[in-house]
Formats: C-alpha cells, structure tokens, sequence
C-alpha cells in the first residue's frame, strides 16, 4: 500500500503514453493525469505493471488505463466526475454505501469530493476512464435543463449506457480504439444520465 501525495507537487499531464513497473511511479503518474490515490496491489506483485495512455482535451480527460494483475485503488475524485468502463472481466466499486460492479457495456460514475474504492484487473484488460471538471460537466445540465442547477449533480455509482464505448465502438470519433490523439469532440453530456427534476 502507498500514502497517497498532494497532487500540487508536480504539474498535471496534458497527454501520456507510458508503462510503469513501480507501483509508487505508477500511482504519481495516474495522480498527475487523474486523481489523487493509493494504489492497493491484491494479485501477483511481481507480475505488477501499469500501462496508461491518455490526454486532456478542455474540461475532458480520457485515456486507457490497464493493470497487469489485480490491484484496488482509493480515491476521492477531487472537483471532478468519472466514468470507468471496463473492456473486459469486471471492476467492483464502493461509494458512500453504494456497491456496483461494472463488466463491458456498464460503467461506474465516481462524483466529485466522495470517497471511492474500486478494484479489478483480476483479467489485465484496458478500462476507458473519462474524467469531466465539475463545472463543465454542471454547466451542461444547465444547459439540458434551461434552468441553474439548485444543488450538485448525484449520480448512481452503476450506469448502463447503450453508447458504452467497450460494446458499441467510439461513437464520438468513429475510430476504435481510441488513442491519445483520437480527436474528441465536447458532447460529453451523452454519456450521462438526465438529472432528476429536482437536481
């Protein structure tokens, strides 16, 4: 297990390729691309590797994220949403009493400042992980709703989307997979569920 680190130590990454053998590289490479976490190796730890290839588009994060054996990883998703979709096997996540696990074609919604654990890479398969800021992604339910928002955004921890990129292709671009460099446009609002009314 390793303690996790303040993220303002060093620079966020605006695109990564890279593969890391290190659990304690690994984790500040993913702190600097996504969030602050403890990285949890529960598989082979000689087998340990972690392989992640992503890029910051506006208020947009997404990238490829893979373990070569089963890790858990803790995070509180500061100022942030995301999505995790698995290509394949399944993820298990936890979340202020919620429990949801996600295979392809499913996901998880992690919301911002909200402790969540989830583990996986029990089968070493890329997850598609998606990350929106906080204000971009409430300005969109503005936006869908014609109206300010009266408080955040609460989503479920499990999501079904008949455009999970793991079972439909990437629809957004037309290209699978997706790299780096995939050009993406800002239509992000499609893979979230409508708000309740009283949102």
């Amino acid at each position: 297990m390793t303690a996790l680190r303040e993220p303002a130590r060093a620079r966020p990454l605006p695109e990564v390729s890279v593969r890391s053998g290190d659990p304690d590289e690994a984790r500040e490479l993913g702190t600097r691309v996504y969030h602050s976490h403890r990285v949890t190796v529960l598989g082979d730890a000689s087998r340990f590797a972690m392989t992640l290839d992503a890029a910051s588009l506006g208020p947009l994060t997404v990238g490829w994220l893979s373990y070569d054996t089963e890790v858990r990883l803790e995070s509180s998703h500061d100022g942030h949403y995301q999505v995790n979709v698995p290509t394949a096997g399944t993820l298990v996540a936890t979340r202020s009493g919620q429990e949801a696990v996600a295979g392809p074609g499913t996901a998880h919604v992690h919301v911002p400042d909200r402790p969540a654990v989830f583990a996986g890479w029990a089968i070493p398969a890329p997850v598609l992980a998606l990350r929106i800021t906080q204000p971009a992604l409430e300005h969109e339910m503005e936006e869908l709703l014609d109206r300010p928002l009266r408080h955040g955004i609460d989503l479920d921890l499990g999501m079904t989307s008949p455009r999970a990129a793991a079972r439909s292709g990437w629809r957004w671009s037309g290209r699978w997979p997706p790299t780096s460099r995939t050009k993406i446009p800002w239509s992000a609002s499609r893979w979230w569920p409508h708000p309740s009314p009283t949102a």
